[in-house]
């Protein structure tokens, strides 16, 4: 029905094509208050269907496809399943409407978590786990879900699609338009809730004393343990001198760090952060560069990385911020303290080789946003010549911080703007989950859950 209304569209990530369609996606749409289904009319609509979703039948112009990635389970354009040739039952065992798979006695492996409708997005409409879409039954029916009922929505689009009233143009253009979904208190609840939801319902100390509902207990580790944990307790025991005291806070992005580059590492999958990565390379996490133009004696006064390898003699730096309000900075240089003389015997050079002539960098510009400089001044070695790779890895909604980077960006030599880059978490996430590794896959999963689905 909607490929007749919408013109074949699956999806409306084109804003245009959403608000030319609104209207019939709005009337097609039961609202609360006026014509809500009641509980007798969802009743009758569960045993109408169930002769369709729960047959074995063949039905006349029905087609079937494999799940994308998983070839053990047909799903068919009226949202049957079949697992290994055999059709798998269905039901709602919540009574919400919503299909789940039954669990078979021979296929105790099947996947009885996941919507119904999920399976017939993914192999229909192009939906992939991380990209952030709704999936929308068109008339509300969850026992439909047939392709013709279905269609991909962005969050914004699925609220206003639900709401009580009708939106005018003018109103709809406003209540699409991109908000700051950040915001480091909405995090810290959705964490809270991420926490409970695993079982964990008691909550740390921090350092004055109080107990937090965002913080762990601390005999637990901050880890994402789904498919690597006897490999991250092995990076924690490794790390432990260089742990941060606030480690065990569910917003720490040293853990977010881990949890994020480490299943790269061990896999070898480096590649999805630059193409041109080799296999061979030289992970660190915590990394100083000791062979670096900071020719200072003390590795604690040296500029720390997040993470770092070494691929095709090019060196890989990475910066990485969750919560955190700014990029570090030092708020009073002395004349003659030790920021000042680090300034005027390495960084000064270094900033001198970077900063493109019509542009200027101010000592108080460089310790205003002193992390974010001094990781930049490693994107050249002058030693030999090699101009290197700097990474400033941020939530996508994190445009202060893009901008900060962005900023900077500007005022160094063209030779150098493109090996600094802003990427999101949520880009190496996306391009995680669509590698075909079930250890891998599960992994980035869990971290989508924990740390991007707030």
């Amino acid at each position: 029905m909607n490929e007749i209304i919408f013109n074949g569209i699956k999806n409306f990530e084109e804003k245009k094509d959403f608000e030319k369609y609104y209207d019939e996606l709005w009337n097609m749409t039961p609202h609360f208050y006026f014509n809500w289904p009641t509980q007798e009319e969802i009743n009758k609509k569960r045993e109408q269907f169930s002769v369709i979703y729960n047959s074995d039948k063949y039905f006349e112009n029905e087609k079937w496809s494999y799940l994308p990635g998983n070839d053990h389970y047909e799903i068919s354009t009226l949202g049957r399943v079949k697992y290994d040739g055999t059709f798998i039952t269905q039901t709602d065992p919540y009574n919400d409407g919503y299909l789940v798979l039954v669990q078979p006695k021979d296929f105790p492996e099947i996947n009885t978590s996941t919507n119904v409708y999920t399976f017939v997005a993914k192999t229909f409409l192009g939906k992939r786990d991380g990209d952030g879409l709704h999936v929308h039954h068109l008339d509300n029916n969850g026992f439909d879900c047939s392709v013709s009922n279905l269609v991909l929505l962005t969050p914004e689009q699925h609220r206003a699609v639900h709401r009580n009233r009708k939106l005018n143009s003018k109103q709809l253009e406003d209540f699409l338009r991109p908000q700051r979904r950040y915001s480091e208190d909405k995090i810290k609840l959705h964490l809270t809730n991420y926490k409970i939801n695993k079982g964990i319902t008691d909550c740390g100390k921090w350092s004055n004393g109080k107990f937090y509902s965002h913080i762990l207990p601390d005999e637990l580790m901050n880890f994402i343990d789904v498919s690597y944990k006897e490999e991250f307790q092995e990076l924690y025991k490794k790390l432990t001198p260089h742990i941060h005291q606030y480690f065990s806070h569910l917003t720490s992005s040293q853990a977010l760090c881990f949890n994020l580059f480490y299943p790269l590492v061990l896999e070898k999958r480096l590649n999805i952060l630059d193409s041109k990565c080799s296999e061979t390379s030289n992970e660190e996490f915590e990394y100083v560069d000791s062979d670096s133009f900071e020719d200072i004696k003390s590795e604690k006064e040296k500029t720390n990385f997040d993470f770092f390898f070494n691929s095709n003699n090019k060196k890989y730096f990475f910066e990485v911020k969750y919560t955190e309000e700014t990029f570090g900075y030092v708020s009073y240089v002395e004349s003659g303290d030790k920021h000042d003389e680090k300034y005027n015997s390495y960084y000064k050079k270094q900033l001198a080789e970077i900063i493109s002539s019509d542009n200027e960098v101010t000592k108080k510009e460089f310790f205003d946003n002193y992390q974010l400089w001094r990781n930049i001044c490693h994107v050249y070695d002058y030693k030999t010549n090699i101009v290197n790779e700097v990474y400033f890895v941020c939530l996508k909604d994190r445009k202060d911080l893009e901008q900060d980077v962005k900023d900077a960006i500007k005022k160094c030599k063209s030779s150098y703007k493109k090996h600094i880059h802003f990427l999101g978490i949520e880009k190496i996430v996306k391009d995680a989950l669509l590698v075909e590794n079930e250890k891998f896959h599960n992994h980035y999963l869990e971290f989508f859950e924990k740390y991007l689905d707030y």
